[in-house]
Protein backbone atom coordinates (compact mmCIF):
# COMPACT_ATOMS: atom_id res chain seq x y z
CA UNK A 1 0.00 0.00 0.00
CA UNK A 2 1.55 3.35 -1.03
CA UNK A 3 2.40 5.25 1.86
CA UNK A 4 0.81 8.67 0.84
CA UNK A 5 -2.33 6.93 0.20
CA UNK A 6 -5.11 8.61 2.27
CA UNK A 7 -6.85 6.71 4.95
CA UNK A 8 -10.14 6.82 3.53
CA UNK A 9 -11.50 2.91 3.26
CA UNK A 10 -13.59 1.44 5.55
CA UNK A 11 -14.03 -2.78 5.74
CA UNK A 12 -17.10 -4.32 7.12
CA UNK A 13 -17.16 -7.93 7.20
CA UNK A 14 -19.74 -10.62 7.60
CA UNK A 15 -17.99 -13.24 9.03
CA UNK A 16 -20.97 -15.18 9.45
CA UNK A 17 -21.54 -15.26 5.45
CA UNK A 18 -18.07 -16.22 5.08
CA UNK A 19 -17.85 -19.02 7.49
CA UNK A 20 -21.44 -20.03 6.09
CA UNK A 21 -23.05 -20.46 9.98
CA UNK A 22 -21.60 -21.76 12.67
CA UNK A 23 -21.51 -25.61 11.46
CA UNK A 24 -18.37 -24.59 10.26
CA UNK A 25 -16.81 -27.11 8.14
CA UNK A 26 -13.11 -28.61 8.63
CA UNK A 27 -12.46 -27.46 4.99
CA UNK A 28 -13.41 -23.54 5.95
CA UNK A 29 -11.00 -23.85 9.19
CA UNK A 30 -8.01 -24.94 6.72
CA UNK A 31 -8.77 -22.29 4.03
CA UNK A 32 -10.47 -19.34 5.01
CA UNK A 33 -8.03 -16.69 5.93
CA UNK A 34 -8.76 -12.80 6.58
CA UNK A 35 -5.27 -12.20 5.58
CA UNK A 36 -5.72 -13.21 2.48
CA UNK A 37 -9.13 -11.85 1.68
CA UNK A 38 -7.52 -8.20 2.61
CA UNK A 39 -4.51 -8.62 0.24
CA UNK A 40 -6.91 -9.11 -2.31
CA UNK A 41 -8.44 -6.28 -1.48
CA UNK A 42 -5.81 -3.71 -1.44
CA UNK A 43 -3.97 -5.30 -4.37
CA UNK A 44 -7.24 -3.79 -6.53
CA UNK A 45 -5.11 -0.51 -5.46
CA UNK A 46 -9.26 0.70 -5.45
CA UNK A 47 -8.91 1.44 -2.11
CA UNK A 48 -6.59 3.90 0.15
CA UNK A 49 -5.56 2.52 3.68
CA UNK A 50 -7.68 1.80 6.21
CA UNK A 51 -9.12 4.09 8.48
CA UNK A 52 -12.07 1.77 9.55
CA UNK A 53 -12.04 -2.17 10.45
CA UNK A 54 -14.71 -4.28 11.77
CA UNK A 55 -15.73 -7.83 11.95
CA UNK A 56 -19.03 -8.95 12.94
CA UNK A 57 -20.26 -12.51 14.65
CA UNK A 58 -20.59 -13.85 17.67
CA UNK A 59 -17.10 -14.25 18.62
CA UNK A 60 -17.90 -15.88 22.03
CA UNK A 61 -18.68 -18.87 19.77
CA UNK A 62 -15.42 -21.70 20.05
CA UNK A 63 -15.50 -22.48 16.57
CA UNK A 64 -14.28 -19.09 15.41
CA UNK A 65 -11.48 -19.36 17.46
CA UNK A 66 -8.92 -20.08 14.30
CA UNK A 67 -9.77 -16.86 13.06
CA UNK A 68 -8.64 -14.74 16.27
CA UNK A 69 -5.07 -14.27 15.23
CA UNK A 70 -5.91 -12.31 12.07
CA UNK A 71 -7.96 -9.84 14.17
CA UNK A 72 -5.22 -9.16 16.08
CA UNK A 73 -2.79 -9.05 13.21
CA UNK A 74 -4.89 -6.75 11.19
CA UNK A 75 -6.04 -4.82 14.33
CA UNK A 76 -9.21 -5.68 12.94
CA UNK A 77 -12.40 -4.33 15.87
CA UNK A 78 -14.62 -7.33 16.52
CA UNK A 79 -18.11 -6.44 17.05
CA UNK A 80 -19.41 -8.96 18.94
CA UNK A 81 -23.54 -9.72 18.22
CA UNK A 82 -25.93 -12.19 19.72
CA UNK A 83 -29.14 -13.76 18.75
CA UNK A 84 -32.63 -13.04 20.84
CA UNK A 85 -34.26 -15.55 22.72
CA UNK A 86 -33.48 -17.90 19.93
CA UNK A 87 -33.76 -15.12 17.22
CA UNK A 88 -31.83 -15.49 13.91
CA UNK A 89 -28.20 -13.99 14.64
CA UNK A 90 -27.53 -13.57 10.44
CA UNK A 91 -30.52 -10.58 10.72
CA UNK A 92 -28.54 -9.47 13.93
CA UNK A 93 -25.43 -9.73 12.47
CA UNK A 94 -26.46 -7.55 9.22
CA UNK A 95 -28.78 -5.20 10.94
CA UNK A 96 -25.52 -4.42 13.44
CA UNK A 97 -23.46 -4.17 10.05
CA UNK A 98 -25.84 -1.89 8.60
CA UNK A 99 -25.95 0.75 11.48
CA UNK A 100 -22.34 0.81 12.10
CA UNK A 101 -22.07 2.19 7.86
CA UNK A 102 -24.33 4.74 8.19
CA UNK A 103 -22.97 5.98 11.69
CA UNK A 104 -19.39 6.16 9.63
CA UNK A 105 -21.09 7.73 6.66
CA UNK A 106 -22.61 10.89 8.62
CA UNK A 107 -19.26 10.97 11.36
CA UNK A 108 -16.89 10.32 9.26
CA UNK A 109 -17.30 12.02 5.71
CA UNK A 110 -13.63 11.15 4.83
CA UNK A 111 -13.90 7.92 4.42
CA UNK A 112 -14.98 7.38 0.52
CA UNK A 113 -14.53 4.10 -0.27
CA UNK A 114 -16.58 1.26 1.60
CA UNK A 115 -15.77 -2.76 1.16
CA UNK A 116 -18.63 -5.32 2.30
CA UNK A 117 -16.99 -8.52 2.55
CA UNK A 118 -20.11 -10.78 2.39
CA UNK A 119 -22.18 -11.74 -0.57
CA UNK A 120 -25.60 -11.04 0.79
CA UNK A 121 -28.35 -9.73 -1.31
CA UNK A 122 -30.06 -7.57 1.55
CA UNK A 123 -26.67 -5.32 1.49
CA UNK A 124 -28.03 -4.17 -1.62
CA UNK A 125 -30.22 -1.87 -0.60
CA UNK A 126 -27.38 -0.28 1.82
CA UNK A 127 -25.03 0.14 -1.55
CA UNK A 128 -27.68 1.95 -3.32
CA UNK A 129 -27.78 4.44 0.48
CA UNK A 130 -24.07 4.63 -0.20
CA UNK A 131 -24.39 6.08 -3.87
CA UNK A 132 -26.84 8.50 -3.03
CA UNK A 133 -23.95 10.10 -0.82
CA UNK A 134 -21.14 9.71 -3.35
CA UNK A 135 -19.54 6.82 -2.00
CA UNK A 136 -17.64 3.63 -3.65
CA UNK A 137 -18.45 0.67 -3.15
CA UNK A 138 -16.39 -2.53 -3.15
CA UNK A 139 -18.06 -6.02 -2.48
CA UNK A 140 -16.58 -9.45 -1.71
CA UNK A 141 -17.64 -12.66 -1.33
CA UNK A 142 -17.87 -16.03 -2.66
CA UNK A 143 -18.65 -16.13 -6.28
CA UNK A 144 -21.15 -19.51 -6.24
CA UNK A 145 -22.76 -18.18 -3.32
CA UNK A 146 -23.50 -14.42 -3.76
CA UNK A 147 -26.56 -12.84 -4.68
CA UNK A 148 -26.51 -11.32 -8.02
CA UNK A 149 -28.29 -7.91 -7.56
CA UNK A 150 -25.56 -6.89 -4.82
CA UNK A 151 -22.76 -7.78 -6.78
CA UNK A 152 -24.35 -6.00 -9.85
CA UNK A 153 -24.78 -2.68 -8.04
CA UNK A 154 -21.23 -2.44 -6.03
CA UNK A 155 -18.73 -0.26 -8.30
CA UNK A 156 -16.29 -3.05 -8.51
CA UNK A 157 -16.82 -7.01 -7.10
CA UNK A 158 -13.81 -9.07 -6.01
CA UNK A 159 -14.38 -12.87 -5.49
CA UNK A 160 -12.57 -14.70 -3.64
CA UNK A 161 -11.91 -18.57 -3.33
CA UNK A 162 -14.12 -20.98 -1.73
CA UNK A 163 -12.34 -23.54 0.69
CA UNK A 164 -15.37 -25.81 0.35
CA UNK A 165 -14.46 -26.03 -3.20
CA UNK A 166 -10.80 -26.10 -3.24
CA UNK A 167 -10.67 -29.68 -4.28
CA UNK A 168 -13.63 -29.38 -6.60
CA UNK A 169 -13.28 -26.13 -8.41
CA UNK A 170 -13.95 -27.38 -12.19
CA UNK A 171 -17.71 -27.68 -11.19
CA UNK A 172 -18.60 -26.18 -14.65
CA UNK A 173 -21.60 -28.49 -16.21
CA UNK A 174 -19.66 -29.78 -19.43
CA UNK A 175 -22.23 -30.65 -22.24
CA UNK A 176 -19.49 -30.76 -25.06
CA UNK A 177 -17.99 -34.24 -25.08
CA UNK A 178 -14.83 -32.78 -27.16
CA UNK A 179 -14.28 -30.49 -24.17
CA UNK A 180 -14.53 -33.12 -21.76
CA UNK A 181 -11.29 -34.98 -23.17
CA UNK A 182 -9.48 -31.75 -23.77
CA UNK A 183 -10.24 -30.78 -20.09
CA UNK A 184 -8.78 -33.90 -18.85
CA UNK A 185 -5.29 -32.85 -20.19
CA UNK A 186 -5.91 -29.88 -19.37
CA UNK A 187 -5.69 -30.92 -15.50
CA UNK A 188 -2.58 -31.90 -15.15
CA UNK A 189 -1.18 -28.56 -16.55
CA UNK A 190 -1.25 -26.83 -13.02
CA UNK A 191 -3.20 -23.66 -12.28
CA UNK A 192 -2.04 -20.09 -13.23
CA UNK A 193 -1.83 -17.75 -10.57
CA UNK A 194 -1.04 -14.38 -12.21
CA UNK A 195 -2.34 -12.84 -15.76
CA UNK A 196 0.91 -13.91 -17.43
CA UNK A 197 0.43 -17.80 -16.52
CA UNK A 198 -3.52 -17.14 -17.19
CA UNK A 199 -2.40 -16.02 -20.98
CA UNK A 200 -0.57 -19.04 -21.23
CA UNK A 201 -2.65 -21.36 -20.46
CA UNK A 202 -5.01 -19.57 -22.78
CA UNK A 203 -3.12 -20.05 -25.47
CA UNK A 204 -2.54 -23.52 -24.51
CA UNK A 205 -5.77 -24.56 -25.00
CA UNK A 206 -6.55 -22.51 -27.91
CA UNK A 207 -3.96 -24.26 -30.08
CA UNK A 208 -5.32 -28.13 -28.33
CA UNK A 209 -8.15 -26.92 -29.76
CA UNK A 210 -6.58 -26.54 -33.41
CA UNK A 211 -5.13 -29.32 -33.34
CA UNK A 212 -7.60 -31.82 -32.20
CA UNK A 213 -9.13 -34.27 -34.33
CA UNK A 214 -12.42 -33.92 -32.86
CA UNK A 215 -12.91 -30.29 -33.36
CA UNK A 216 -11.38 -30.50 -37.16
CA UNK A 217 -14.50 -31.11 -39.04
CA UNK A 218 -16.23 -28.35 -37.04
CA UNK A 219 -13.61 -25.56 -37.01
CA UNK A 220 -14.41 -26.05 -40.93
CA UNK A 221 -17.43 -25.40 -41.04
CA UNK A 222 -17.54 -22.46 -38.06
CA UNK A 223 -18.36 -23.16 -33.78
CA UNK A 224 -20.32 -20.99 -32.07
CA UNK A 225 -17.60 -18.73 -29.41
CA UNK A 226 -19.72 -20.24 -26.26
CA UNK A 227 -17.84 -24.02 -26.68
CA UNK A 228 -14.53 -21.70 -25.87
CA UNK A 229 -16.51 -20.13 -23.24
CA UNK A 230 -17.40 -23.38 -21.85
CA UNK A 231 -13.94 -24.64 -22.29
CA UNK A 232 -12.37 -21.76 -20.46
CA UNK A 233 -15.20 -21.30 -17.44
CA UNK A 234 -14.26 -25.07 -16.69
CA UNK A 235 -10.59 -25.12 -16.58
CA UNK A 236 -9.44 -21.84 -15.44
CA UNK A 237 -10.88 -21.07 -11.99
CA UNK A 238 -12.88 -17.81 -11.72
CA UNK A 239 -11.99 -17.30 -15.55
CA UNK A 240 -13.55 -12.96 -16.27
CA UNK A 241 -12.44 -11.39 -19.35
CA UNK A 242 -12.57 -7.76 -17.96
CA UNK A 243 -10.18 -9.03 -15.83
CA UNK A 244 -7.76 -9.48 -18.87
CA UNK A 245 -9.02 -6.01 -20.12
CA UNK A 246 -11.86 -6.73 -22.34
CA UNK A 247 -15.53 -5.56 -21.96
CA UNK A 248 -16.60 -8.47 -23.83
CA UNK A 249 -15.94 -12.26 -24.36
CA UNK A 250 -15.57 -11.68 -28.30
CA UNK A 251 -13.31 -9.06 -28.05
CA UNK A 252 -11.32 -10.74 -25.22
CA UNK A 253 -11.64 -14.31 -28.59
CA UNK A 254 -10.33 -12.15 -31.29
CA UNK A 255 -7.13 -11.24 -29.44
CA UNK A 256 -6.87 -14.80 -28.05
CA UNK A 257 -6.92 -16.25 -31.68
CA UNK A 258 -4.59 -13.49 -33.19
CA UNK A 259 -1.36 -15.37 -33.65
CA UNK A 260 -2.98 -18.93 -34.16
CA UNK A 261 -4.26 -21.21 -37.02
CA UNK A 262 -8.17 -19.58 -35.43
CA UNK A 263 -9.93 -16.64 -36.50
CA UNK A 264 -13.69 -15.04 -35.20
CA UNK A 265 -15.70 -14.28 -37.73
CA UNK A 266 -18.73 -11.95 -37.83
CA UNK A 267 -21.77 -12.09 -40.12
CA UNK A 268 -24.19 -9.22 -39.39
CA UNK A 269 -25.96 -8.41 -37.44
CA UNK A 270 -24.93 -10.33 -34.66
CA UNK A 271 -23.51 -14.11 -35.81
CA UNK A 272 -19.79 -14.98 -34.59
CA UNK A 273 -18.15 -18.00 -35.40
CA UNK A 274 -14.45 -19.62 -34.74
CA UNK A 275 -13.06 -21.03 -37.40
CA UNK A 276 -9.67 -21.92 -39.13
CA UNK A 277 -8.08 -18.98 -41.02
CA UNK A 278 -9.20 -19.06 -44.68
CA UNK A 279 -12.76 -20.39 -43.37
CA UNK A 280 -14.74 -17.72 -44.15
CA UNK A 281 -18.74 -18.03 -44.01
CA UNK A 282 -20.82 -16.16 -46.76
CA UNK A 283 -20.93 -12.64 -45.89
CA UNK A 284 -18.86 -12.35 -42.82
CA UNK A 285 -15.62 -10.58 -41.80
CA UNK A 286 -12.89 -12.06 -39.92
CA UNK A 287 -12.77 -9.93 -37.26
CA UNK A 288 -9.05 -8.46 -36.70
CA UNK A 289 -7.66 -7.52 -33.13
CA UNK A 290 -8.99 -3.98 -31.53
CA UNK A 291 -5.65 -2.52 -31.26
CA UNK A 292 -5.44 -3.04 -35.27
CA UNK A 293 -5.96 0.67 -36.98
CA UNK A 294 -7.17 -1.37 -40.17
CA UNK A 295 -10.17 -3.21 -38.56
CA UNK A 296 -11.33 -2.16 -35.63
CA UNK A 297 -13.64 -4.32 -33.38
CA UNK A 298 -15.98 -1.17 -32.90
CA UNK A 299 -16.31 -1.34 -37.51
CA UNK A 300 -18.82 -3.94 -36.76
CA UNK A 301 -21.60 -3.66 -34.49
CA UNK A 302 -21.58 -3.77 -30.81
CA UNK A 303 -24.95 -5.18 -29.63
CA UNK A 304 -24.79 -5.74 -26.13
CA UNK A 305 -27.43 -5.13 -23.89
CA UNK A 306 -26.41 -2.22 -22.24
CA UNK A 307 -26.51 -0.03 -26.03
CA UNK A 308 -29.42 -1.58 -26.78
CA UNK A 309 -31.18 0.18 -23.63
CA UNK A 310 -29.21 3.26 -24.95
CA UNK A 311 -30.87 3.20 -28.53
CA UNK A 312 -34.18 2.33 -26.51
CA UNK A 313 -34.20 5.32 -24.45
CA UNK A 314 -32.11 7.85 -26.29
CA UNK A 315 -33.72 9.61 -29.74
CA UNK A 316 -31.79 8.87 -32.72
CA UNK A 317 -30.16 12.03 -35.05
CA UNK A 318 -28.70 12.07 -38.45
CA UNK A 319 -25.23 13.47 -38.51
CA UNK A 320 -26.19 15.67 -41.03
CA UNK A 321 -27.55 18.06 -38.18
CA UNK A 322 -26.04 21.22 -36.70
CA UNK A 323 -23.14 21.30 -34.82
CA UNK A 324 -25.40 22.26 -31.20
CA UNK A 325 -27.63 19.46 -32.15
CA UNK A 326 -24.76 16.68 -32.31
CA UNK A 327 -22.72 18.33 -28.81
CA UNK A 328 -26.03 18.06 -27.51
CA UNK A 329 -26.72 14.82 -28.33
CA UNK A 330 -23.26 13.94 -27.85
CA UNK A 331 -23.84 14.88 -24.31
CA UNK A 332 -27.28 13.16 -23.89
CA UNK A 333 -25.59 9.54 -24.78
CA UNK A 334 -22.69 10.02 -22.15
CA UNK A 335 -24.54 11.21 -19.56
CA UNK A 336 -27.09 8.35 -20.14
CA UNK A 337 -23.98 5.45 -20.20
CA UNK A 338 -22.54 7.28 -16.70
CA UNK A 339 -26.15 6.79 -15.06
CA UNK A 340 -26.60 3.50 -16.23
CA UNK A 341 -26.46 0.77 -13.38
CA UNK A 342 -24.50 -1.40 -16.20
CA UNK A 343 -22.37 0.97 -17.38
CA UNK A 344 -21.29 2.49 -14.08
CA UNK A 345 -19.97 -0.54 -13.09
CA UNK A 346 -18.18 -1.30 -16.15
CA UNK A 347 -16.42 2.76 -16.04
CA UNK A 348 -14.93 1.75 -12.54
CA UNK A 349 -13.45 -1.22 -14.42
CA UNK A 350 -12.58 0.56 -17.46
CA UNK A 351 -14.61 0.61 -21.02
CA UNK A 352 -12.77 0.45 -24.10
CA UNK A 353 -13.39 4.13 -26.41
CA UNK A 354 -14.66 1.37 -28.99
CA UNK A 355 -17.79 0.85 -27.03
CA UNK A 356 -18.61 4.34 -26.19
CA UNK A 357 -17.88 4.93 -30.45
CA UNK A 358 -20.59 2.63 -30.91
CA UNK A 359 -22.85 3.90 -28.63
CA UNK A 360 -22.71 7.28 -30.33
CA UNK A 361 -23.11 5.74 -33.50
CA UNK A 362 -26.16 3.72 -32.82
CA UNK A 363 -27.69 6.61 -32.06
CA UNK A 364 -26.10 9.57 -34.52
CA UNK A 365 -26.68 7.76 -37.67
CA UNK A 366 -23.45 8.41 -40.24
CA UNK A 367 -21.68 10.25 -37.34
CA UNK A 368 -17.80 10.70 -37.41
CA UNK A 369 -15.83 12.57 -34.77
CA UNK A 370 -13.68 14.31 -37.69
CA UNK A 371 -17.02 16.31 -38.65
CA UNK A 372 -16.41 18.19 -35.73
CA UNK A 373 -13.19 18.91 -36.41
CA UNK A 374 -10.83 16.58 -34.51
CA UNK A 375 -7.83 14.38 -35.86
CA UNK A 376 -8.35 11.36 -33.46
CA UNK A 377 -11.62 9.79 -31.78
CA UNK A 378 -9.90 9.88 -28.05
CA UNK A 379 -9.65 14.11 -28.73
CA UNK A 380 -12.97 14.54 -29.16
CA UNK A 381 -13.46 12.13 -26.36
CA UNK A 382 -11.15 13.99 -24.44
CA UNK A 383 -13.22 16.87 -25.63
CA UNK A 384 -16.90 15.51 -24.53
CA UNK A 385 -15.73 14.22 -21.11
CA UNK A 386 -13.98 17.54 -19.44
CA UNK A 387 -16.70 18.68 -17.19
CA UNK A 388 -18.26 15.51 -16.46
CA UNK A 389 -17.55 12.80 -13.80
CA UNK A 390 -15.52 10.79 -16.45
CA UNK A 391 -12.13 10.47 -18.45
CA UNK A 392 -10.43 9.19 -20.98
CA UNK A 393 -6.65 7.75 -19.84
CA UNK A 394 -3.86 5.90 -21.58
CA UNK A 395 -2.34 2.97 -19.98
CA UNK A 396 1.38 4.31 -18.57
CA UNK A 397 3.21 0.72 -19.75
CA UNK A 398 1.12 0.46 -22.83
CA UNK A 399 0.45 3.33 -24.65
CA UNK A 400 -2.05 1.06 -27.10
CA UNK A 401 -3.87 0.15 -24.19
CA UNK A 402 -6.75 3.10 -23.37
CA UNK A 403 -9.86 3.24 -21.66
CA UNK A 404 -12.62 5.71 -20.15
CA UNK A 405 -12.71 5.35 -16.52
CA UNK A 406 -14.67 6.99 -13.35
CA UNK A 407 -12.24 9.74 -12.45
CA UNK A 408 -12.64 8.96 -8.74
CA UNK A 409 -11.81 5.08 -9.52
CA UNK A 410 -9.03 5.92 -12.00
CA UNK A 411 -5.97 3.13 -11.54
CA UNK A 412 -2.84 3.87 -10.49
CA UNK A 413 -1.71 1.92 -13.91
CA UNK A 414 -3.31 4.84 -16.25
CA UNK A 415 -3.27 8.30 -16.74
CA UNK A 416 -5.79 10.86 -17.55
CA UNK A 417 -4.99 12.13 -21.40
CA UNK A 418 -5.30 15.31 -22.29
CA UNK A 419 -5.62 16.45 -25.88
CA UNK A 420 -3.60 18.49 -27.71
CA UNK A 421 -6.24 19.50 -29.82
CA UNK A 422 -8.17 20.17 -27.11
CA UNK A 423 -5.88 22.57 -25.43
CA UNK A 424 -5.31 24.18 -28.99
CA UNK A 425 -9.09 24.63 -29.54
CA UNK A 426 -9.45 26.08 -25.94
CA UNK A 427 -7.53 28.97 -27.10
CA UNK A 428 -8.76 29.82 -30.12
CA UNK A 429 -12.39 31.11 -31.15
CA UNK A 430 -14.98 28.08 -29.99
CA UNK A 431 -16.65 26.35 -33.04
CA UNK A 432 -19.94 28.55 -34.38
CA UNK A 433 -22.60 25.78 -35.13
CA UNK A 434 -23.59 26.80 -39.25
CA UNK A 435 -27.00 27.71 -37.73
CA UNK A 436 -25.61 30.47 -35.76
CA UNK A 437 -23.55 32.43 -38.58
CA UNK A 438 -25.21 35.59 -39.08
CA UNK A 439 -26.23 36.72 -42.49
CA UNK A 440 -23.33 38.83 -44.50
CA UNK A 441 -24.76 41.70 -46.03
CA UNK A 442 -24.09 42.38 -49.67
CA UNK A 443 -20.13 43.43 -50.45
CA UNK A 444 -19.10 42.86 -46.73
CA UNK A 445 -15.43 42.46 -46.47
CA UNK A 446 -15.54 39.11 -44.14
CA UNK A 447 -14.60 36.95 -47.11
CA UNK A 448 -14.96 33.88 -44.47
CA UNK A 449 -18.62 35.33 -43.72
CA UNK A 450 -19.31 34.74 -47.29
CA UNK A 451 -18.02 31.73 -47.93
CA UNK A 452 -20.37 30.66 -44.99
CA UNK A 453 -23.21 32.36 -46.46
CA UNK A 454 -22.39 30.12 -49.34
CA UNK A 455 -21.89 26.79 -48.57
CA UNK A 456 -24.71 27.04 -45.59
CA UNK A 457 -26.57 24.04 -45.74
CA UNK A 458 -30.51 24.76 -46.44
CA UNK A 459 -31.90 21.52 -44.09
CA UNK A 460 -33.00 22.53 -40.78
Amino acid sequence: MNSNAPYNTGIFIDIENLTKGYGISPKVVKGLSIKEIIRLILDTEKTGRIAVHKAYANWFNPKLSFLLNDLVDLDIEPITVFGTHGGNLRNVSDIRLCIDVMEVLHTHPEITCYVIISGDGAYANLVHQLHQYGKTVIGCAYKNATNKMFSAVCDHFIWIEDPELENERINIRVADTRNMHLIDKMKDNGEPDNNNLIWIKINDLIQQISRSKEYKKSLEQGINPSVIRELLDATIPNFDPSALGYDRFIDFLVHATKKTDLSVYFTPPSNFKVGFKGFKPTGSVAMQNKNDDKNKVSDFVLKDERIKRLVRDVKHINANGSTTEITEKLKEIIGWMSADIEFKHSFVEGVNPSTVDCAIKEVIIGFSYKQLGFPRFSDMLCSLLQNTELCIAQCKTNSSNWKVFFKDSLPNSFTVYTSQATEKEESTQPIIPWDNIPTAKENAPNLLMQLANKFKPSHK
